[in-house]
């Protein structure tokens, strides 16, 4: 109650007295806010956005942004309102639809409303302080070995692992995925900053982070962040191997044990997590081949209950524990044909002006959404990736961020 009265005020404060401030706190509030909060998230973003288009339509000049992700986003609204009327349970996919439309929204919102160097620098800061508190207080759990949950680990096979942080998000591999999304921006920020006293806050910044993630102990998620490091490795690899390599020999030393037994487990049928989920596909499977053209309808509220028709006696499943699974059998072919041009859209044009950008910013942050995103894809062959609503929100949030510095890109090329 309290932080949805704080959210609340200090919310429509901001809203009133600048943009830009609004979307800072939106970013930073956005981990701690709970499916109860969800509602007020909803009507302060909605009522930035109604903000923004307003002023768009009331100047006689064109201050619509433009951007590639015009096509791809609009392409995805599309598909999303089709998959939602003709969904087996309109209501629940209603539901999905709303927290997905918030996810656009504040990437509308990031593209419309960033501008300047310091503008960026803002938001990701927002972000970086808030994943430090949140991964702060997982390693808290942890260390003081709260109990987890039976179904996040299997006692058979990991015997040693009692403990996962799961912080504020109630959920180790929620918690990591979130984390991921952030972990790569956070490092090229500090790679970008010349100052040592920038560069030591922000390394202590990313440290806390990265520990946290690890000690997630999400096999999905720590596979995802090797090819985040292998993007920023590749593409910036001088400074990129000064910094990581005293990390990596850091972690290897404090966690390699349990991280590398852990890891060494993601294809272990013997796993019942693992197990689960190789049935869980073949159920899945056979719903896409019965839906293959429409899906079963968006959201997570239809594939489950569509999955109660086609599961294993024993498996109960909310969603698919794979993204590309998942929007196959709720869209159907052409959704993930849409999605998977999204995703080419994104990395194509990352990768085009990370290349073409004299901009030392743009390139070092570009870099980073890059690697967050690549490793965020890597996370979705294991992980339903848009099944929180705050793990959705910060999604597009980076996405908004990496259009508005493409577009930033293009202006400056123009001029």
């Amino acid at each position: 109650m309290m932080l949805s009265l704080v959210m609340l005020v200090v919310g429509g404060l901001l809203l009133i007295y600048n943009e830009k401030f609004c979307l800072y706190f939106l970013a930073f509030i956005l981990p701690f806010t709970r499916a109860s909060q969800s509602l007020v998230l909803c009507l302060i973003v909605v009522l930035l956005a109604l903000k923004i288009l307003f002023r768009i339509f009331r100047s006689k000049e064109s201050l619509y942004k433009r951007t590639f992700f015009d096509v791809s986003g609009s392409m995805l609204f599309v598909v999303w309102i089709v998959t939602t009327l003709t969904s087996v349970s309109i209501k629940g996919s209603i539901t999905d639809f709303i927290i997905s439309t918030l996810g656009l929204l504040f990437c509308f919102i990031c593209i419309q409303v960033l501008e300047k160097k310091q503008d960026y620098i803002n938001i990701i800061t927002s972000i970086i302080v808030s994943n430090v508190i949140i991964s702060a207080y997982g390693l808290y759990q942890f260390f003081i070995e709260k109990p987890i949950k039976t179904e996040w680990v299997d006692p058979t096979i990991n015997p040693d692992l009692q403990v996962r942080a799961y912080s504020v998000l109630g959920n180790p591999n929620i918690l990591s995925q979130y984390l991921l999304l952030v972990l790569p921006i956070g490092i090229m920020l500090m790679l970008y900053k010349k100052k040592l006293l920038h560069k030591s806050i922000l390394a202590v910044c990313n440290v806390v982070i990265l520990v946290c993630l690890l000690l997630t102990f999400s096999r999905a998620s720590l596979l995802g962040l090797i090819v985040s490091f292998l993007t920023i490795g590749i593409l910036n690899y001088t400074q990129a191997l000064i910094l990581m390599i005293p990390l990596a020999i850091v972690a290897l030393i404090i966690f390699a044990p349990r991280v590398l037994e852990r890891l060494l487990t993601s294809f272990n049928t013997n796993d019942t997590s693992i197990s689960s989920r190789v049935t869980l596909w073949q159920d899945v499977m056979q719903i896409i081949k019965d839906y293959w053209m429409t899906g079963v309808g968006f959201g997570v509220t239809a594939f489950s209950g569509m999955y109660l028709l086609y599961k294993h006696q024993y498996l109960t499943a909310l969603h698919a524990h794979n993204l590309y699974l998942e929007i196959l059998a709720e869209t159907g072919i052409v959704g993930f044909l849409v999605f998977a041009f999204f995703v080419f859209s994104v990395i194509t044009n990352l990768m085009k002006n990370y290349i073409s950008t004299k901009d030392r910013f743009n390139k070092y942050i570009m870099l980073g959404i890059l690697a967050a995103f690549l490793g965020i894809l890597v996370n979705g062959f294991a992980e339903y990736t848009w099944s929180d609503f705050r793990v959705v929100a910060m999604f597009w949030i980076v996405i908004g961020i990496g259009a508005a510095l493409t577009r930033k890109q293009e202006t400056l090329q123009d001029n």
